[in-house]
């Protein structure tokens, strides 16, 4: 009777605590989401502090058990009604049954973070992207080429948290055979223009066109195709340098990886190596 008074005071507190964690732990991962932005960082592993002891009261629990058996044995044992072995052996199998009810209590305490964390994941999986595909056809490769590969008509752009246009009516045409740069200092909208033609963001003004085409009138797929972009960062993926380059093209033959790499003025480098490409891949 005393082992199962035990038991259930120990799940009433585990059931306790967990209800009342579970807000906590919403709130925490809210949190942690601010910090992370503010920071540019991704904080993990921060817990809540030990669930307000539970371990604690689980161990006096177990020791009051240990002490009040013995109390009430005491008697029996001098009486000749029990023996020093039966109460040993009720409390090696009282504690038994008390540590994996301690092991149950670890993951009660663990559930509202992962119920969390799956509604944070369903909310992922339900989410809709913003930039969406507003058309199921592309248009037609024209024969003429187009003086103006790219052009920017009177294009204004907000973030959706700002409060004003990062750009204003922005008008320049990137020509083919000639070089376009965009200088500008740090915060001035150079990157947010790259972003802006790959369509990562659409415009809150205005248009821009590739090759005479609207690029919200063709798939991102098919945007996409048609332009290469190098960031600031340079990123290399796990795998062999000729993985990495054929990301765009599955299909791309050696000597058109080659001549991506002396492009990149990295051929000298790339033929110093022992495998050079490491063609074939492991």
């Amino acid at each position: 009777m005393i082992l199962l008074g035990c038991m259930v005071v120990v799940l009433l507190l585990a059931w306790g605590i967990m209800r009342s964690a579970a807000p906590l732990f919403k709130k925490l991962q809210k949190l942690l989401d601010r910090m992370s932005t503010v920071l540019l960082e991704n904080i993990t592993g921060v817990r809540v502090v030990r669930a307000f002891n539970l371990d604690g009261l689980s161990f006096f629990f177990i020791n009051l058990f240990v002490v009040i058996v013995y109390w009430l044995c005491g008697g029996e044992i001098d009486t000749g009604n029990l023996q020093i072995g039966d109460i040993t052996a009720v409390i090696e199998y009282a504690l038994m049954v008390m540590f994996f009810l301690m092991m149950a209590q670890m993951v009660i305490l663990t559930l509202p973070r992962a119920l969390e964390c799956c509604d944070r994941v369903q909310a992922v999986l339900d989410h809709t992207p913003e930039i969406r595909d507003m058309v199921r056809e592309n248009p037609q490769e024209a024969n003429d080429k187009k003086d103006a590969v790219l052009e920017f008509k009177d294009v204004s752009f907000r973030f959706a948290d700002a409060e004003e246009n990062t750009l204003n009516h922005l008008n320049f045409q990137c020509r083919r055979g000639e070089t376009t740069a965009i200088i500008g200092g740090t915060g001035s909208g150079k990157s947010t223009v790259a972003s802006l033609i790959l369509r990562f963001h659409d415009v809150t003004e205005g248009q821009i066109s590739l090759n005479g085409t609207d690029i919200r009138k063709m798939t991102q797929s098919f945007l996409r195709d048609h332009l290469g972009y190098v960031q600031q960062k340079a990123w290399l993926f796990s795998g062999t340098i000729a993985s990495n380059l054929r990301y765009s093209n599955t299909n791309a033959p050696d000597d058109a990886l080659m001549h991506a790499v002396d492009v990149a003025q990295a051929g000298e480098f790339v033929r110093s190596l022992p495998d050079v490409l490491c063609l074939p891949e492991q």
